[in-house]
């Protein structure tokens, strides 16, 4: 029998360590391929600079500059994967908005710049823990820890 798509991707709903109510939630999705390209996007973009060294037999200078942050990196990836979260702003609404795309699945309707500057509203350890749950459910983007097994 040849694959099949999977109706829905692999989908995890985490609840929030930073609430000591236990519940807050979010709801992180498996990455497909378009993802991955879209998160690829990130280290696409870098420039090569190439100096003579100017002395006898001196090679080259080669400078390479690349700028890109780890907190882009997470953001771009909680962006690619949240489909669900109850995470309220200040006047108890909803943070981020979701719905349901064309396949009946839960999407985030929020746009990338929209997405930006709520999760940068949020504190920085709550955006590190959500973060840290892409890479339960997208293992090929964890960053690895001081206690991770090697391959």
């Amino acid at each position: 029998m040849p694959l099949q798509l999977p109706k829905v991707p692999f989908e995890q709903t985490f609840p929030l360590a930073s609430d000591p109510t236990g519940e807050t939630n979010v709801t992180i999705r498996q990455a497909t391929q378009y993802g991955h390209e879209l998160r690829e996007t990130l280290f696409s973009e870098a420039s090569r600079i190439v100096r003579n060294a100017g002395q006898i037999g001196g090679g080259q200078e080669i400078e390479l500059k690349q700028r890109l942050s780890g907190s882009e990196i997470a953001r771009k990836e909680v962006f690619l994967t949240l489909v669900g979260s109850n995470v309220q702003d200040e006047n108890g609404q909803p943070l981020f908005r979701f719905g349901l795309d064309g396949s009946s699945r839960q999407v985030l309707l929020d746009d990338e710049a929209t997405f930006a500057l709520k999760f940068g509203r949020l504190p920085h350890a709550w955006a590190n823990e959500i973060h840290s749950f892409v890479g339960e459910v997208n293992p090929d983007w964890a960053i690895p820890g001081p206690n991770a097994k090697a391959p």
